[in-house]
């Protein structure tokens, strides 16, 4: 991946709702909804 392609990921992770328990609300790229949010920034 390039360092654009990454800067994009993260700006569109931006909008993706987060629950109380740091768990993702939709599916995100090859994360499936429910996915711990530290899990996707790693």
């Amino acid at each position: 991946m390039t360092l654009a392609e990454l800067e994009k990921m993260w700006t569109e992770f931006s909008n993706i709702s987060i629950n109380s328990d740091d768990e993702i609300e939709e599916d995100f790229y090859w994360w499936e909804k429910g996915a711990y949010r530290f899990e996707v920034w790693h």
